[in-house]
């Protein structure tokens, strides 16, 4: 299965896998979404993350970023807490980068229903992360999400 070449850590399994799952999400995005629930747990996309092989940890970044952009996958808004709070500063701004995509391009009333999560786990901790591309990345990501909220209060 995908999960277990995801999981293979040679850097070429796992770079052919991340493109055909980003292939199928971007053809068939409907039909991902169920695959796409399974993806974020466990040996999926988000614990290569914290691989050591920083050439993995950059294609699974690329691979989620693209995902995320297609496909709406509610589920991500559960695990994704637990990567920003992580001890490595790279894995938190990544996890960063995808809240910030989640709160631009996923339906506000998803968005609205994960907001306290949203607002303790994320945005009130990432104002007083140490690492300021962290802290800067927040920002910039409610800003985003301000901007959006009130196009959508508006009716546009």
């Amino acid at each position: 299965p995908l999960t277990t070449q995801l999981a293979d850590l040679r850097s070429t399994v796992t770079k052919e896998t991340i493109t055909v799952l980003v292939s199928l999400a971007s053809k068939h995005p409907s039909e991902f979404a169920s695959i796409g629930e399974v993806l974020p747990q466990g040996d999926g996309f988000l614990k290569l993350l914290s691989n050591g092989k920083r050439l993995i940890s950059d294609l699974a970044h690329d691979g989620i970023c693209d995902i995320l952009h297609e496909v709406c996958i509610p589920k991500i808004l559960e695990i994704l807490p637990a990567y920003f709070k992580s001890k490595t500063a790279l894995v938190r701004l990544r996890s960063a980068q995808y809240y910030s995509i989640i709160l631009v391009a996923y339906p506000i009333e998803l968005v609205q229903k994960y907001l306290d999560s949203i607002e303790k786990d994320f945005l009130t901790a990432g104002l007083d992360d140490q690492a300021q591309d962290v802290r800067k990345e927040v920002r910039s990501c409610f800003v985003s999400y301000l901007k959006r909220k009130e196009l959508t209060a508006r009716g546009k």
